[in-house]
């Protein structure tokens, strides 16, 4: 199963109008989460020193496809 990293600076709260299109979209092309393909979400929440650990977290992971935003 593919997996997508996403990475943020800011905190999940920011985020929900941008994550609700994007899983529609996801959707929308085939693609659901814990079907066929999984997200692997990193939130630094403005604690940006985090930024390099959670970045390494997700390479350890060795996800698919990342997403930094």
């Amino acid at each position: 199963m593919p997996v997508i990293g996403f990475l943020s600076a800011e905190s999940r709260d920011l985020f929900t109008d941008r994550l609700r299109v994007f899983l529609k979209g996801l959707s929308e092309s085939g693609y659901g989460v814990g079907q066929n393909v999984a997200i692997e979400f990193r939130w630094a929440a403005g604690q940006y020193d985090q930024l390099p650990a959670l970045a390494a977290d997700l390479v350890g992971r060795q996800v698919t496809l990342g997403w930094l935003a």
